[in-house]
Parts: structure tokens; sequence; C-alpha cells
């Protein structure tokens, strides 16, 4: 696992994806986005970029 220091928030997710914390914890729970718990969710900047990336591929 990379440093957990360098994983994202929810509450930073949301503002750059310009969402709700509540729908970033939807897509953590509906496992569309992968996290880990420390404490609080976390998500890996690699794991963002695919699902912006799988997001962006959906037409």
């Amino acid at each position: 696992m990379n440093d957990i220091s360098k994983h994202f928030t929810v509450k930073e997710v949301a503002k750059r994806l310009d969402v709700t914390e509540d729908w970033v914890r939807d897509l953590i729970q509906s496992k569309q986005l992968k996290a880990v718990k420390v404490g609080r969710w976390r998500i890996d900047p690699e794991e963002l970029k695919k699902f912006i990336q799988r997001r962006t591929n959906i037409k």
C-alpha cells in the first residue's frame, strides 16, 4: 500500500469531483470507488484516477 499520508480524504475527493461527501461515501460503500478505512476513509490518488477514467469512458 502507498503512504497513507498521500491518500485523499472523502472531503478532498468531494471537492475535486464537485459532489457531496455523502455521494463519495456512497461510491465507496457500493465498491465503485476503492478506499481504505484508517480511522476515516482514505482514497488512493491512483484509485481516484481509475474511477474518473472509468466514468469518462461511459457513453
